[in-house]
């Protein structure tokens, strides 16, 4: 029941000052004022992280491997990492950057896993433009849909490897 409500009512909050975020980025060109708000979406990608770190493999969902997989992308290209603890510097956010690491490390198989075993190819697509949309700061935490559709890299070693095979105006069909 609890997490019923950390991941419903919990997780639309964080949505909700994500997307006010992302709309006081729009049309920016102070770089100071942007730097800021990304630092604040980062920590909101953090607390998404915490939200869902716990969800078992058996207990994975689209929604949770979506914020997961979104909000890790999302820190990984946008969050400033190994500057002192940088999300300690912020005053909002005493968050270790080793807990985000741990998040990393416990879920990425279920994750993985959880895509390649579980996940419809709609499933994969929605995931995988969600993390890129997100990444690309184009929508709120959610996507805006499906653009592309996704594939899988051949080879043992490659069983977490995912790239775009086409997008929807393509061959396969229009959006």
């Amino acid at each position: 029941e609890h997490r019923k409500h950390v991941h419903g009512e919990g997780h639309a909050i964080l949505h909700f000052w994500y997307k006010k975020l992302a709309k006081e980025c729009e049309g920016r060109e102070d770089d100071g004022i942007v730097d800021e708000y990304t630092g604040l979406m980062c920590t909101i990608h953090c607390h998404l992280l915490l939200l869902y770190r716990n969800v078992a493999a058996e207990d994975m969902n689209l929604k949770a491997v979506k914020t997961l997989v979104s909000s890790l992308v999302f820190l990984s290209t946008r969050h400033t990492w190994n500057k002192c603890g940088a999300l300690r510097e912020n005053k909002d956010t005493p968050i270790p950057e080793t807990e985000l690491f741990e998040v990393l490390m416990v879920t990425r198989r279920a994750l993985v896993l959880w895509l390649r075993q579980h996940a419809s190819q709609r499933e994969l697509d929605l995931v995988m433009d969600t993390s890129l949309q997100v990444t690309a700061n184009t929508t709120g935490l959610d996507g805006s849909g499906l653009e592309n559709y996704w594939a899988y890299i051949r080879g043992e070693r490659s069983i977490g490897r995912f790239s775009i095979f086409t997008d929807r105006s393509g061959p396969h069909g229009a959006k």
